[in-house]
């Protein structure tokens, strides 16, 4: 990925054409590279949360109703942004990976909460699992305590693929612990598997 060239344009649409109707809010999306020396990955996350958050807040006059959530990977710090209508707060989560990332055979029997699960292996790789997941755990405003695990695909359906060779994919996710529900979008783009979770 060392050229990669990402297209917020086209991973927002994307993603906003998943959002409900009734959920319409601004969404922005702020990325950057991972720098080689990790010790500074905390300060580019925080950097770009700042940055992205302080846009939205003049866009919008002022607003404090603004909320960020970020994600990383080995190469790749992404950070998104948006504002809450104040009538109905928003809940989003997103996470990224490498598509060709390797899930050891362990990890990914951690990973799975059900055998119903395994049957979207048809669709789905086990990294598209693991991103799904930790997107809905992130859109939890609950999460304290929880593991990935907790969370179980329940449903997955082809979606538009837009310009992308490969297809997208949108669904829902259920915690088993307290039945919270979550629906999800999955965008595989520029070698990486994207996912954004709504807490519903």
């Amino acid at each position: 990925m060392t050229n990669l060239i990402l297209d917020k344009k086209y991973v927002i649409n994307r993603w906003k054409n998943f959002l409900r109707p009734d959920c319409a809010f601004d969404l922005e999306i702020e990325w950057k590279k991972m720098p080689k020396n990790r010790e500074k990955e905390s300060q580019v996350s925080k950097a770009l949360r700042e940055r992205l958050a302080t846009a939205l807040t003049e866009q919008k006059g002022g607003t404090t109703n603004v909320f960020t959530t970020t994600t990383h990977n080995s190469e790749l710090v992404v950070v998104v942004g948006w504002v809450n209508p104040s009538h109905a707060p928003i809940y989003l989560g997103v996470d990224v990976e490498k598509i060709d990332r390797p899930v050891t055979e362990r990890a990914f029997n951690r990973l799975m909460s059900s055998e119903k699960e395994r049957e979207y292996l048809r669709l789905l790789n086990p990294i598209d699992f693991w991103v799904i997941k930790e997107a809905c755990f992130k859109a939890n405003p609950k999460n304290q305590g929880s593991f990935v695990s907790e969370y179980e695909v329940k449903t997955v359906l082809e979606a538009s693929g837009g310009e992308s060779e490969m297809v997208d994919y949108k669904g829902s996710v259920e915690r088993l612990f307290d039945k919270s529900q979550y629906e999800f979008y999955l965008m595989r783009y520029q070698g990486l598997s994207f996912a954004l979770a709504q807490c519903i």
